[in-house]
């Protein structure tokens, strides 16, 4: 297989960190991250989440020299990656989206304490990392409604039949 750069987004709540030590169980060879290992500042903002995007996909360049493939999990927007200094259109570069209903992200994201605006902003933002993910060469749409060992073996079916 060629290596490659597989960026798992999605909205708050929908599991993307809760899937990475299941993956990092199942594909002990690949580089798998969570977006957030990073220090998280409590003012989250597209700033801090360009940045976290550069430092991510320079790292994964790091491993793709060591021929080793990279999963990053977090919320990432394809279109940030692809402008980002550290892109290069050489990348085998791949994008999967990890989807809940609407109705479980106002579910998981209450029992977080999260008030309706912040709720709703997720639900809005899940639409439109759905469009842009669905816009990307050979993408994934994960079902999050699932058991993690089904989410992560879905993502690790995507990723072998490229």
């Amino acid at each position: 297989m060629r290596e490659l750069i597989v960026f798992i987004t999605g909205v708050s709540g929908v599991g993307k960190s809760s899937v990475v030590p299941k993956l990092r169980e199942l594909m002990p060879s690949i580089a798998i991250h969570d977006f957030d290992e990073v220090v998280v500042p409590e003012d989250v903002d597209v700033a801090w989440r360009l940045k976290t995007t550069d430092h991510w996909l320079k790292q994964a360049k790091e491993n793709l020299l060591k021929g080793k493939s990279s999963i990053i999990c977090g919320v990432s927007r394809p279109e940030e990656v692809i402008s980002s200094s550290e892109y290069n259109q050489t990348m085998n570069l791949r994008f999967g989206l990890i989807k809940i209903s609407n109705s479980l992200i106002q579910e998981r994201l209450t029992e977080r304490g999260n008030d309706s605006e912040l709720i709703l902003a997720n639900i809005n933002w899940a639409e439109v990392l759905e469009k842009e993910v669905k816009a990307t060469k050979n993408h994934s749409i994960i079902n999050g409604e699932q058991e993690l060992s089904a989410i992560a073996n879905d993502i690790i079916q995507w990723i072998e039949d490229y």
